[in-house]
């Protein structure tokens, strides 16, 4: 399917059927906004996501990507626990969904979903 890459923090707690390709950590959410995220605070926890990214900007985030050496697909990866999310705002704070989608927003080209 392509190279996994890691977005998190740290690694997921369980055996991968698959070796990762690296880790890519400017696209893990940062302490301060993984907390917002688990205290409630959904709204702002997207708001500080998106701003980290608009810093960083396509150019910075893409330049990173392409310094991985990887040739062919990437495959963004992430393994953090939803526990203590309402079920309601779990899928709202994926940092892979938004980071896709503001990405898509910013460049026109779409990041699709891998189909399970």
């Amino acid at each position: 399917m392509g190279h996994g890459v890691r977005i998190t923090r740290f690694p997921p707690r369980w055996s991968l059927p698959h070796r990762l390709a690296g880790t890519l950590m400017i696209l893990a959410p940062t302490w301060s906004e993984w907390n917002l995220a688990k205290t409630g605070s959904v709204e702002r926890f997207v708001a500080s996501y998106t701003a980290r990214m608009e810093t960083l900007g396509v150019t910075t985030i893409e330049t990173a990507l392409a310094s991985m050496g990887l040739s062919g697909t990437l495959v963004l990866l992430c393994f953090e626990s939803l526990a203590g999310i309402p079920p309601a705002a779990q899928k709202l704070v994926c940092h892979r969904r938004l980071w896709a989608d503001w990405r898509t927003g910013q460049t026109g080209d779409p990041v699709p979903e891998l189909g399970l």
